[in-house]
């Protein structure tokens, strides 16, 4: 509850700022979509209240399609709207790709 309504007054904070101009905000968090928040449950669950979008940055080393995919539908399954992913690319493995293609199935 405390991240959620700490989140909650940033944001307002944030768009009375910005007032009609057009702006985004971020709002980030450390470790994966299943990490655990500083209550124990996990940060995905614990942020979903707000229904803020998604923007989901995936993992483009070994192992990271798997990763990746599992994230997003940990996100897709608690109703989160996640309009863009990002794989950075390291070391040719194609991960950017492969991830593209697992969520388009």
């Amino acid at each position: 509850a405390e991240v959620v309504a700490a989140a909650q007054r940033e944001l307002s904070r944030f768009a009375s700022i910005a007032g009609n101009k057009p702006s985004f905000a971020l709002v980030e968090t450390a470790g994966g979509v299943a990490s655990p928040g500083p209550c124990g449950r996990l940060q995905c669950d614990i942020l979903r209240p707000l229904r803020l979008p998604g923007l989901l940055v995936g993992d483009g080393r070994l192992g990271g399609i798997s990763a990746t995919v599992t994230a997003m539908e940990s996100l897709l399954m608690r109703g989160y709207d996640t309009d863009l992913v990002v794989v950075p690319e390291v070391e040719g493995l194609g991960n950017a790709a492969a991830v593209k293609e697992a969520i388009a199935a």
